[in-house]
């Protein structure tokens, strides 16, 4: 019985670590279904073209990455125009 349990633990905790971001492409919605944002994955990093969502559907904000980083500051969508989106801040 002891054994079946650890085992058990040990599959779960396998199963958990698989979640993470894969390689391919990944797509991410808001509890009401909307896209929030898509992209790629390699090597578990953002890489190539990703676009952002408001819950509302209407776009964020888009632009490149590699390395898991993005290329530029990105400049995103409020209701008074465009601002710069800093990272790392």
């Amino acid at each position: 019985m002891r054994i079946e349990r650890t085992i058990s633990i040990l599959a779960c905790m396998v199963f958990l670590a698989s979640c993470g971001p894969s390689d391919g492409s990944h797509r991410d919605h808001y509890p009401n279904g909307k896209v929030k944002e898509q992209g790629a994955y390699k090597d578990g990093e953002k890489v190539g073209e990703w676009t952002y969502y408001w819950k509302t559907g209407v776009k964020k904000t888009e632009g490149k990455y590699a390395k898991g980083k993005p290329d530029r500051d990105l400049p995103v969508r409020t209701d008074c125009g465009l601002s710069p989106l800093k990272w790392g801040t």
